[in-house]
């Protein structure tokens, strides 16, 4: 078996897992505490940059999915809402405008790191890098779910006369 097949195995062994989100936490916990301490504040968040980016990809591929599952279930209350291609590319375009913005506010890590001099820089990195991963990761499914929101609790703002 070659290297990539074998680490496929691998990865879709622990997806399958019953436990697989615990089995993720743990390699996660476990990358995050591995990093050596001679990494300076910036080699460290750089590191992290391609995880932090494919968090970022693919929560938008699912909210986006979850945006099309409200308006094709709801396409009786939301007759202006359609997804195209058209649609689908312009919204696609300005999610990667967002990830470009999410990479700017990545810079806060090490700006606040080199600010406040914590006396734990592995601490201060571990949990300001999980906070701002898991804050940035959930920002795209607020769209959905403030969707499915106006759709119950205002049906009649998309009737309303114009």
């Amino acid at each position: 078996m070659r290297g990539w097949q074998a680490a496929w195995s691998a990865s879709t062994a622990t997806l399958m897992h019953p436990n697989h989100a615990a089995a993720i936490a743990q390699t996660f916990d476990k990358e995050m505490k591995e990093t050596p301490q001679s990494l300076t504040t910036w080699q460290w968040w750089a590191a992290r940059r391609g995880r932090y980016n494919m968090g970022l990809i693919i929560s938008g591929i699912i909210a986006f999915i979850c945006y099309a599952t409200v308006v094709w279930t709801f396409e009786d209350r939301i007759p202006e809402a359609e997804v195209t291609i058209f649609t689908t590319l312009i919204q696609g375009f300005g999610y990667l405008v967002m990830i470009g913005v999410a990479n700017v506010f990545f810079f806060l890590g090490p700006i606040s790191e080199q600010a406040i001099r914590p006396k734990d820089p592995l601490r201060f990195r571990m949990y300001t890098y999980r906070m701002g991963f898991w804050g940035s990761v959930s920002l795209p499914l607020l769209i959905p779910i403030l969707l499915l929101i106006l759709v119950f609790a205002q049906p009649a703002w998309w009737t309303a006369a114009k």
